[in-house]
């Protein structure tokens, strides 16, 4: 898809911490990460403590679930 790149937990987790002392911009110049990424991860962090988020359920739910059974 387009222009996409995964970003690995830990440059994620390494953004949360420069955070504290450096603004997004100067984050994104020092990691060649873009400023939006960095806006889009300290706003997940901020929201849910995490950085990156977990598929709550893989692929299609099931047809049937055990109650069917």
């Amino acid at each position: 898809y387009g222009n996409h790149r995964h970003i690995a937990r830990a440059a994620k987790e390494q953004i949360v911490t420069m955070s504290a002392h450096m603004r997004p911009s100067q984050i994104a110049r020092a990691t060649g990460i873009s400023t939006r990424i960095i806006r889009r991860t300290m706003e997940l962090w901020w929201k849910t403590a995490a950085v990156q988020r977990d598929p709550t359920q893989q692929g299609r739910p099931r047809k049937l679930t055990s109650l069917d059974i």
